[in-house]
């Protein structure tokens, strides 16, 4: 399996798999409170994992499970990683981004 390399030029790529945008709403339970799912967009998706945008900060290593697509309610009940969380830019608004890494 071929990975993309990081170039100077280019900045820092860690991704292993092609990533499809697609904005949708995703449902997860975080490890630390199962009982009670939270609603994500999602930005894109690979076979390794999903982004997220998020109003408040996720904190890298948290662990959860990716519940259910929406809105076809799609459930799938994944195991996933926050791998990395940042800002999501200047705007305000746009809240924080978040990589999901599924195991």
């Amino acid at each position: 399996m071929m990975s993309r390399k990081a170039t100077a030029s280019t900045g820092a790529d860690r991704r292993e798999a092609e990533r499809d945008s697609i904005s949708v709403e995703v449902v997860l339970a975080w490890h630390f409170n199962p009982d009670q799912p939270v609603r994500y967009r999602s930005v894109d998706l690979s076979d390794t994992g999903i982004r997220i945008r998020s109003s408040a900060p996720l904190l890298e290593g948290m662990t959860g499970t990716l519940k259910t697509i929406l809105p076809e309610g799609r459930h799938v009940d994944r195991a996933v990683m926050v791998v990395w969380a940042r800002a999501g830019g200047d705007d305000p608004s746009l809240g924080f981004e978040a990589g999901l890494r599924f195991f």
